[in-house]
């Protein structure tokens, strides 16, 4: 990995070319060089998490190239999309800047509280169910016939 200034985090290969391309700008010498990358999804990651892969190990059937014009996205081999290097950034920034906001952070527990909540209330339900049978006497094979012969003698009155 490349050491970003003194005091901040290490960068990811991928990052510091992703920084080379925002900063040095279309007509810089360094750019002029560069032809492009390989890039994969990083796995787990997001839709803008890549990495840096080399040809060998990129899998044919999803995969971007990163040039100094821009991204290309390819699937089965073939081009899908190319997105200018100034909009990936953009769009970039404000997935992370969304990916931030409380909500989305959150939502992951808030999903789990809830799946486990509704668990409970089935669970809570199905034992309230059982005690209602089992205390109904009216549910009873048995006394079924019985209540119900009360129950026309008491009507008849």
């Amino acid at each position: 990995q490349e050491v970003a200034a003194e005091g901040s985090q290490p960068r990811a290969p991928f990052e510091v070319f992703v920084q080379l391309l925002n900063t040095v700008g279309k007509e810089g010498d360094i750019l002029d060089t560069l032809e492009f990358l390989y890039c994969t999804r990083v796995p787990g990651g997001g839709p803008y998490d890549l990495q840096m892969a080399t040809f060998h190990t990129v899998d044919e059937s999803s995969y971007m190239t990163v040039s100094p014009n821009g991204f290309t996205e390819y699937a089965d081999g073939a081009p899908v999309q190319f997105m200018p290097v100034e909009e990936w950034l953009s769009e970039r920034h404000m997935y992370r800047a969304v990916r931030e906001l409380r909500f989305f952070k959150e939502f992951g527990k808030r999903k789990m509280f809830h799946l486990w909540k509704d668990a409970g209330a089935k669970v809570r339900m199905h034992k309230a169910a059982t005690a209602l049978e089992d205390r109904l006497l009216i549910l009873h094979m048995e006394f079924r016939p019985l209540l119900l012969r009360v129950r026309q003698y008491c009507l008849q009155i």
